[in-house]
């Protein structure tokens, strides 16, 4: 089986090695030490022949938008393969495999979650949606998605829930805890809790694989209140500094400390935290960060104490020389924590957000500004193609 970007025949890839292998075997008869992989030096010039791209890269002037691969036909130019049928045990979270007319296969690999599996262990589509939750009165939760958050007031928080795995956030310091949710009349993808503490408003944005929460803050006054931003998080495992990004949060269930995309269970994080003025620019100088007591964190050691449901507090915290330097003209002000999930079984997607964050890639979230602003609604498809027959 030849992996890569279109099917390549299987003659071709063992020429290319045979060649490779003879110009290796010229170097160390000749004194010349071959560089290999990974290896700094310069090989000096490769052997190589002019190569038609276009002829060899099938879709690459778009023509497999409409489900056609192409394989470089028998004396030159392209011919397109129809799918035959997707091979649905090869499915997972964002990718399908189909069998081609050839009897090769191509697998699609999409930049966010398209499928889930409901309670049953049934393949369903993504269809993310806020929905009326009939068990709390005035609550809101997500349905059409493999994971849920409810919407409870202010006083009973936020419910999520992935794979059997259960956590919660809740505002508490000050905050109003009879603050029922409320839907986006524009946006159905929004939840708005209004007045959690005074000038303070709090959003959520849910989209296939994260709950992107916004804090409004529209004054001074309300910046500097006592208690602002102040959340109650309970779960099991433990919490510990994300290794891939500076900043962020991961939730380590069984309290070894490691993080590892193999390690069992869904993978949640927590972005770090960014602050946009009222144009959307982010604001560097604040410098907001996740305050957490690493030290309670670092208590919850072994299978058996992380299997334990513990409740600790979670803060955002911003530089206090910004915040003093500001004047009611800098307001609003916009505070951006967001909270990702990804399945167990990941599935190899990735999924990013207008500014740029990667939220999801190789069953794990990656993180991080400088990504490229790809869109957060965008869905984009490339092909991984097999030269071996079914």
């Amino acid at each position: 089986m030849v992996l890569g970007l279109l099917a390549v025949d299987v003659g071709v890839v063992r020429e290319a090695g045979a060649q490779s292998e003879g110009r290796a075997d010229r170097e160390e008869s000749a004194g010349v030490l071959p560089v290999e992989a990974g290896v700094v030096g310069d090989p000096g010039a490769l052997e190589s022949e002019p190569r038609d791209f276009d002829a060899e890269f099938a879709g690459s002037d778009g023509s497999d938008a409409g489900g056609l691969v192409g394989r470089a036909a028998d004396g030159g130019g392209v011919r397109e393969l129809k799918r035959v049928r997707e091979v649905v045990e090869r499915r997972s979270e964002a990718t399908e495999t189909f069998v081609l007319e050839d009897g090769s296969m191509v697998t699609d690999v999409s930049l966010v979650p398209k499928w889930y599996r409901d309670a049953k262990g049934a393949w369903q589509r993504v269809n993310v949606r806020i929905v009326e939750d009939g068990d709390r009165k005035g609550g809101l939760r997500t349905d059409g998605v493999g994971w849920s958050v409810t919407f409870g007031s202010v006083g009973d928080g936020l419910v999520y829930e992935i794979e059997g795995k259960r956590f919660s956030a809740r505002f508490v310091d000050g905050a109003d805890a009879r603050v029922l949710p409320e839907r986006d009349k524009a946006d159905g993808m929004v939840v708005w809790y209004r007045n959690v503490w005074p000038g303070v408003d709090v959003s959520y944005r849910v989209s296939a694989s994260a709950v992107k929460e916004d804090f409004h803050v529209g004054s001074v006054e309300a910046l500097r209140g006592a208690g602002v931003f102040a959340t109650e998080w309970t779960s099991s495992g433990r919490l510990v500094g994300d290794p891939m990004l500076e900043g962020g949060l991961r939730l380590d269930w069984d309290g070894d400390g490691d993080v590892a995309a193999s390690e069992p269970g869904p993978k949640v994080s927590i972005e770090p935290v960014r602050v946009f003025d009222a144009s959307g620019a982010v604001l560097s100088k604040a410098q907001g960060r996740l305050g957490v007591d690493f030290g309670a964190e670092e208590r919850i050691v072994g299978r058996e104490r992380a299997e334990e449901a513990t409740s600790r507090r979670i803060g955002v915290e911003l530089d206090g020389a910004w915040v003093e330097s500001l004047s009611e003209e800098s307001f609003p002000l916009v505070i951006d924590p967001t909270v990702n999930l990804s399945p167990s079984s990941g599935g190899g997607w990735a999924s990013y957000g207008a500014q740029g964050n990667s939220i999801g890639t190789s069953q794990y979230p990656l993180l991080g500004d400088g990504m490229p602003q790809w869109g957060a609604t965008d869905e984009w498809r490339f092909g991984v193609y097999e030269s071996s027959r079914v």
